[in-house]
């Protein structure tokens, strides 16, 4: 797992659930970094130990950023995970607010199981952890809070871009960020505001970007969507 990857929390729920842990079409999550482990016996391990995976010596945290429905904005945390099997499983996270700056941890029961996406080879092998500072101050700077209304037409809408021409390709691409996000919107927008900073400037070279590692729109694109773009633009779940 490396920052730009994107964690997919597949789970079950109500509609509304959309954009917490376990909701109903799951819940994504972008990584910021790479997982440190969180060894027995610290005092993390002591909070999480109703989930503590049985006879695990240590478990690992990953910065990430998310959208969720029971905060503002977008939401800074440590996920908690344990890899079972071949299989990466949530624990909890711990996240940071103006109320609680230490930040407050909560526990998953049932453990979800997480699908780690990697961004293709091509884009890791050149990731720069300078410019994703840069894209995420400038998404925090336009931040929204998680919307029912962007979920419903997600659900009814196709999640693919489309446009023939380039300036339409990123004219729809830039729209759907300003829209109110859901959980799905903030890896869509991190790479794509990533990718257009990779053209410096040239607008066909953003939309020729756009259109062949991530083309979809933040606004109306469900987990399930996501996914299955990510599978199509050569990303991997290993």
């Amino acid at each position: 797992m490396a920052p730009g990857d994107v964690l997919i929390v597949r789970g079950s729920g109500r509609l509304t659930d959309i954009g917490v842990n376990g909701g109903f079409l799951g819940h994504a999550m972008l990584a910021l970094s790479q997982p440190t482990a969180v060894p027995m016996g610290s005092e993390i391990a002591s909070q999480l130990a109703d989930v503590w995976p049985r006879g695990a010596s240590r478990i690992w945290k990953v910065a990430a950023v998310e959208c969720c429905l029971s905060a503002e904005g977008l939401q800074w945390s440590e996920v908690f995970l344990h890899v079972r099997r071949g299989e990466v499983v949530l624990l909890g996270d711990l996240t940071a607010s103006d109320d609680e700056p230490e930040g407050v941890l909560h526990e998953v029961e049932g453990q979800e199981t997480v699908e780690v996406w990697h961004c293709p080879k091509e884009l890791r092998s050149v990731f720069c952890t300078k410019t994703m500072t840069v894209v995420l101050d400038e998404m925090s700077a336009h931040e929204g809070n998680w919307s029912l209304t962007t979920a419903v037409r997600a659900v009814f809408s196709s999640s693919w871009l489309g446009g023939d021409e380039p300036e339409e390709l990123l004219q729809r691409a830039k729209a759907a960020w300003k829209a109110a996000p859901i959980c799905t919107s903030v890896p869509i927008i991190f790479w794509q505001r990533y990718l257009c900073r990779m053209a410096k400037g040239n607008r066909a070279s953003q939309a020729e970007l756009l259109r062949k590692w991530l083309p979809l729109a933040a606004d109306r694109t469900l987990p399930g969507d996501l996914v299955s773009g990510m599978s199509c633009c050569g990303w991997t779940n290993a």
